[in-house]
C-alpha cells in the first residue's frame, strides 16, 4: 500500500497502456506499470502560479513538494505531495480500505 504525506492535488484517469505514448511525459520515458518521481515538474509549477496570488504565498514551501505518478493498465495517478510511505499490509483490500478510510475520517471530521 502507498499512503501519499501532505498531498496538495492529486488525479487519476487516462491515460492507460495503450494511449500512453500520447502523454506529454512519455518523452521522458515514462511507460506503464511504474512509480516516478517527476522533478522540475510543470505541474507543480502550474500550482504555484495559481496560489502566488494568495496574500501569504510563501515560495520556500513548494520546495517540499513533489510530483509522483504511478501508471497502470488502463489510467494512471498523479499527486503532488511532500513525501509516501510503503506499507506491507496482510490484509484483504476490503480490510485495507476500511483502515483508509477511517485514517481519512480522522483527519477531516
Amino acid at each position: 500500500m502507498v499512503k501519499f504525506k501532505t498531498y496538495l492535488k492529486y488525479s487519476f484517469g487516462l491515460p492507460g497502456n495503450e494511449t500512453i505514448q500520447g502523454h506529454p511525459y512519455s518523452k521522458l520515458g515514462m511507460k506503464s506499470f511504474s512509480f516516478y518521481e517527476l522533478r522540475h515538474s510543470d505541474f507543480i509549477e502550474s500550482l504555484q502560479h495559481i496560489e502566488s496570488v494568495h496574500p501569504y504565498f510563501d515560495p520556500e514551501k513548494w520546495k517540499l513538494y513533489k510530483h509522483y505518478i504511478l501508471t497502470f493498465h488502463d489510467n494512471m495517478f498523479e499527486c503532488i505531495a511532500q513525501d509516501f510511505e510503503v506499507r506491507k499490509e496482510n490484509k484483504s483490500l476490503h480490510n485495507q480500505m476500511s483502515i483508509l478510510l477511517g485514517e481519512l475520517s480522522l483527519k477531516h471530521f
